[in-house]
């Protein structure tokens, strides 16, 4: 029986930490990540803090992001995890239907008004386009994923990141991943 190398989605509503628990899994697994942000161009940025982003730009997006989960697959050893909202369903089942079969993980967290300020105005300072009003728009905009997917559950406190390590370890067991 042939093993098939996963390929990890890590999505969920903005500042939940995808990113963070993709580099802390890519770290512990050996998996390649990638931060679907990064495949933004500076234009699209300037969209998404206009709020002037749509379906058709989100497509065009997940195009060029297919492209490249399906070339840092072929040269991983291990295979990949990426971290990307994708905030719609039609959205998973087209980077699923480009880039699959796709190991879905819905990554949750709970934010406070002052942390949420504070996170955002840190992405920001890293060049994010992310605004609180924006961050309220697309988090009222999240649907509830349809399809199958394993749920982590992040702390988003430093005190407790090795709460979020086990996490990420009992993750790796469900996923068959061996580090």
């Amino acid at each position: 029986m042939k093993h098939t190398k996963p390929k990890i989605i890590l999505f969920g509503p903005p500042a939940v930490g995808k990113t963070h628990i993709g580099k802390l899994l890519a770290k512990e697994s050996g998996l390649t990540f990638y931060d679907g942000d990064n495949e933004m161009t500076p234009h699209e940025r300037g969209l998404v803090s206009r709020g002037q982003w749509d379906d058709k730009n989100r497509q065009t997006l997940l195009t060029r992001m297919a492209q490249t989960i399906n070339q840092l697959d072929s040269n991983s050893p291990k295979g990949v995890v990426i971290s990307v909202a994708l905030t719609r369903q039609w959205m998973r089942e087209f980077l699923n239907d480009q880039c699959g079969p796709l190991n879905f993980v819905l990554v949750r967290s709970s934010l406070l008004n002052n942390e949420l300020e504070n996170l955002v105005s840190t992405r920001h300072h890293e060049g994010h386009p992310i605004t609180v009003e924006s961050f309220r728009k697309f988090t009222s905009q999240f649907e509830s994923p349809a399809m199958p997917h394993l749920t982590l559950d992040n702390p988003q406190d430093e005190n407790q990141e090795h709460i979020l390590k086990d996490r990420i370890h009992q993750l790796m067991k469900q996923l068959s991943i061996t580090d």
